[in-house]
């Protein structure tokens, strides 16, 4: 996480964007609670860094909490918004900042319907 950081820090120093591609996943057969990540993904530039979450922990590590709350990072993934509550759920952290692909390409007329699987996006 301390060179995503430092790699987005480059990013806007440079005047560019900052903008990464992020997912939560979870595994509702072992707990149907709606508070539970188990994996999240994280994709910048050509690196993509995948963190387990342990069900024990009670925080998240500050650098990954620092990347979830900044305004300055875009978020960007198919149903962003689901993990993010998750997150806050689990671990009051108000994730900023996303952008629901679904949604933007729908309201772009790119694709039939926003609730498609990011495959078919």
């Amino acid at each position: 996480m301390k060179d995503l950081n430092e790699k987005l820090a480059v990013a806007k120093n440079a005047g560019r964007p900052s903008v990464i591609g992020l997912d939560t996943e979870w595994n509702d057969n072992e707990n149907p609670r709606h508070d539970q990540v188990d994996v999240i993904p994280i994709a910048h530039d050509n690196t993509v860094s995948v963190l387990h979450i342990d069900r024990s922990w009670s925080t998240l590590p500050k650098e990954l909490v620092d990347v979830l709350v900044n305004v300055d990072i875009t978020k960007v993934g198919r149903s962003v918004g689901v993990g993010f509550s998750r997150l806050n759920n689990r671990f009051g952290i108000e994730c900023k900042t996303k952008l629901e692909l679904g949604s933007f390409c729908s309201a772009r007329q790119l694709i039939s319907n926003g609730t498609m699987p990011l495959s078919y996006i």
